[in-house]
């Protein structure tokens, strides 16, 4: 009887195992959950009996790569309605100065990117793309490093030079009085670079170090006075009595307003002197250069250029036309010319071509008080 238990007894256990197997199979609930599935911006919805994330994207084909992102930890249980959202890293390129770098990524706009890079980033650097542009595939990210420096430079302020009338020194005669010297003047140059390359400088501070000292001629003014007789001023105004003509030792007898002959030479100016000031006749040219005169400020109208020796920098001068062409006003003597030589005078235009028209002509010179 024992034996025959013994016989029967391993096919009995497998009975029972087998219905227990059974009876737990039809007890256990399998349930499905409605998911959405998201792979670089493309949805999938999902219907399924997972476990967890890793098992959704395992049956779903989803390979995640080293740089990859997912919004949910891969052990996390499914909820029915979850989103699972999926981040692809792309390939972008950093370049900085002589610098290049491969970055994979999955961040969202370029200023996230430079966030995470082992480099220092400052506002006034430049960024291309700009920084809020959207992370593409391949995108290329420039960044040029911006600095600014101040930079001190000391240069000579060059001297000008002055004129007085001496009543003691003949007439057209020039002396040294007082030498000149430079002054000193400190510029701040403000200079912005890129990659250390000098883009653009401004001025940002100016200071006269040592200001100079002008130099000073004296102008002769002094005209040795002529006693004209009552038969030669008679002679010469019958009607009144004329007025006293006090001219230069070498003025010719002109009449006032009468212009004398040009002869294209650089002879000493014919003198005249009248109520409102000394009148020379001269041969008068023109000019349009741009720039800073020989006294040391701009060319423009109203400046114009002669023989210092016989009208100093700086004189006043009244210049008026006696053939027609329309006077020239009341000028500057400021400049000089290689060609500017005794009976000269050259008159500063806008407009090349009312130089070319003026050509040389005579004009009337007034020296003005």
């Amino acid at each position: 009887m024992k034996r025959t238990i013994n016989r029967f007894l391993p096919g009995a256990l497998l009975v029972i195992l087998t219905i227990a197997l059974v009876i737990t199979a039809g007890q256990r609930n399998i349930s499905f959950s409605d998911i959405k599935l998201f792979v670089d911006g493309e949805e999938v919805e999902v219907h399924t009996d997972a476990d967890t994330v890793k098992d959704v994207l395992h049956d779903n084909s989803v390979i995640l790569n080293a740089h990859d992102k997912v919004n949910y930890d891969l052990d996390q249980e499914i909820i029915d309605g979850m989103n699972i959202e999926v981040s692809r890293a792309v390939e972008v390129t950093v370049v900085e100065g002589d610098r290049h770098s491969l970055v994979k990524t999955h961040d969202k706009t370029v200023a996230d990117v430079l966030d995470k890079l082992n480099t220092t980033i400052s506002d006034q650097d430049l960024v291309e793309p700009a920084r809020e542009t959207a992370i593409e595939a391949d995108m290329v990210i420039t960044i040029k490093k911006v600095t600014v420096r101040d930079q001190s430079v000391t240069k000579a302020l060059a001297f000008t030079s002055e004129t007085i009338e001496d009543d003691q020194l003949p007439y057209g005669q020039v002396k040294p009085v007082r030498p000149g010297q430079d002054g000193m003047i400190e510029t701040v140059i403000r200079e912005t670079l890129i990659d250390g390359e000098v883009f653009s400088h401004e001025i940002v501070d100016q200071q006269v170090v040592q200001r100079p000292v002008s130099e000073v001629f004296a102008y002769g003014t002094y005209v040795e006075p002529v006693i004209v007789s009552r038969a030669e001023t008679e002679a010469a105004a019958p009607a009144a009595p004329a007025s006293p003509v006090v001219p230069a030792p070498t003025a010719p007898a002109a009449p006032a307003e009468t212009a004398p002959e040009e002869t294209g030479t650089a002879e000493p100016a014919p003198v005249v002197e009248e109520p409102q000031g000394i009148v020379m006749y001269m041969t008068a040219t023109a000019y349009n250069d741009v720039g800073i005169t020989f006294s040391g400020i701009p060319s423009g109208p109203g400046k114009v250029a002669v023989d210092p020796n016989v009208i100093p920098l700086g004189t006043r001068l009244l210049i008026e036309s006696v053939d027609g062409w329309p006077s020239y006003g009341e000028a500057v003597a400021a400049d000089t010319g290689g060609a500017v030589i005794g009976n000269i005078i050259d008159l500063w235009y806008a407009d090349y071509q009312t130089c070319i028209n003026f050509g040389r002509r005579t004009v009337k010179v007034t020296i003005l008080p």
